[in-house]
């Protein structure tokens, strides 16, 4: 009786052990809660086939000794057996059937982990990806806008010919002579200016003779009017000395 029912575990144990050994090969990749519950009932089913057999090969195996060992035949005694019997079947079905829960429930557990960790993951690849395409979108843009920027910055600097660069430098020439011109012009002019208004008081101040005025309006003729007229006139005829000598230069 112990030895048909020590290799009725074995067997079982056997069973389960190859049982364990598949779900793991199986299991793995992540499966959805349906699928996992399909899967543990196939392996329940198969562990009540096997339990059958094993318990069917254990009750012929106890008959047959019972019978060849004791030659029983008495069917009150049998029955009195039968109880015994029944007590073995029970504890060995409970206690394989409690390991198999056992089993089940860990590897439940182990799978809801797994494929909580599974999903943290997938959460964070998400975001590192999202993060990531938002960067070089912002890069691109910033290059395209760069590369636009320089684009702009050639075509207003671009010189495509000499007459350009010709005409660049003589505008740069005569932008900066006139501004120059200009300022000398304006301190001549306050000079001027100021040395009228000195004289006039000078002349209201210490003069009373009409000839004497008439001097002095003739000096300052002279000394200041003729020279400032002199120098108008020399920068008109070196202006249009310039002119006549850069316009051949433009037409060829």
């Amino acid at each position: 009786r112990h030895d048909h029912r020590r290799i009725a575990i074995i067997k079982l144990q056997n069973y389960l052990r190859g049982i364990i050994v598949q779900s793991k090969v199986i299991i793995v990749v992540f499966f959805s809660p349906f699928e996992i519950s399909f899967l543990l009932y196939l392996l329940i089913s198969n562990v009540r086939q096997i339990r059958q057999h094993l318990l069917h090969e254990l009750r012929n195996g106890l008959k047959y000794d019972q019978i060849s060992s004791f030659n029983i035949t008495n069917d009150n005694y049998r029955k009195a057996l039968a109880s015994p019997r029944t007590q073995i079947y029970d504890y060995l079905e409970g206690a394989t059937i409690a390991d198999m829960f056992d089993f089940l429930s860990k590897e439940l557990l182990r799978l809801q982990s797994e494929q909580i960790i599974h999903l943290f993951v997938l959460l964070a690849d998400r975001y590192r990806y999202q993060r990531e395409a938002t960067e070089t979108a912002c890069r691109t843009k910033s290059i395209e806008r760069q590369m636009l920027e320089n684009h702009a910055l050639q075509e207003m600097f671009s010189l495509d010919s000499n007459s350009d660069i010709k005409s660049y430098l003589e505008d740069l020439i005569l932008e900066s002579i006139s501004n120059t011109a200009n300022e000398q012009a304006k301190l001549e002019i306050k000079q001027i200016t100021e040395t009228l208004v000195n004289l006039t008081d000078e002349i209201n101040n210490s003069l009373s003779n009409q000839s004497d005025i008439e001097m002095i309006v003739s000096q300052l003729v002279h000394q200041i009017l003729f020279p400032t007229v002199q120098k108008i006139l020399s920068q008109d005829k070196y202006k249009n000395f310039h002119m006549s000598i850069k316009l051949p230069s433009i037409n060829t």
